[in-house]
């Protein structure tokens, strides 16, 4: 194992993320594309990010990449369900170097054999945002690394959750600002519209104002008239 050239690759992925997250704005094709990164440079395969849903209760699928394997994107895990869903519930990583050793885990994204599960490592680590947990990165690893290279690949994998959660953590605060000046908009148009009718009521109500006065004037002249007379 050329350690060198692990950490230089390492190095190299972690820069294309964050390119990437600059260059493309779609979360979904961000996503999407981080998988392939990883599994193009790590030797991983199966890559999939989770993400809670709106009640913080279930996962559900940001994007899977499996080399022409079916993917079941509807995929749905609850807080404590297989391995996905203890990481989101404790919030620690998980590393399995054969995941036939773990009656917990569950394939419904991926389907793997039996054979397959003899020889495939797993490992999934949490998407954090401060003490939150907020999604899961998992991957494959189709029996390349030893138990102490799969605990150095937790730990890369841990850093590209964390650039992975800044960027949620940036994409929500730009909606927050973006329904902030949408509401400040509306308010602003309500007052525009208000000021308008003010205006249209009161050039009504000078109208009526001066069509009385004539009147009132025409009255007095015809009184006049009459006393003239």
């Amino acid at each position: 194992r050329a350690e060198g050239c692990d950490r230089t690759i390492e190095l190299m992925v972690l820069r294309k993320l964050c390119e990437m997250m600059v260059h493309f704005t779609g979360q979904d094709e961000l996503l999407q594309r981080t998988l392939r990164l990883l599994e193009t440079n790590l030797g991983v395969v199966r890559g999939a990010l989770l993400l809670v849903d709106s009640d913080q209760e279930r996962l559900i699928v940001g994007a899977a990449h499996g080399m022409n394997e079916p993917v079941q994107l509807s995929a749905v895990y609850h807080r404590g369900e297989g391995i996905v869903g203890k990481v989101l519930t404790t919030g620690e990583p998980v590393v399995l170097h054969r995941i036939a050793d773990d009656p917990e885990f569950q394939s419904r994204i991926f389907q793997r054999s039996p054979e397959w599960r003899k020889t495939l490592g797993f490992v999934c680590v949490p998407i954090r945002l401060a003490s939150e947990t907020i999604g899961v990165l998992s991957v494959d690893d189709p029996g390349l690394r030893d138990p102490g290279d799969l605990n150095e690949l937790k730990d890369f994998l841990g850093i590209v959750a964390r650039l992975i959660a800044h960027d949620v953590q940036y994409r929500r605060q730009l909606k927050q600002a973006r329904e902030a000046l949408e509401r400040e908009n509306e308010r602003l148009r309500s007052v525009v519209t208000m000021q308008a009718q003010q205006r249209k009521m009161a050039g009504n109500s000078d109208a009526i104002r001066h069509v009385q006065m004539r009147g009132e004037r025409a009255d007095l002249v015809h009184e006049s008239l009459n006393d003239v007379r």
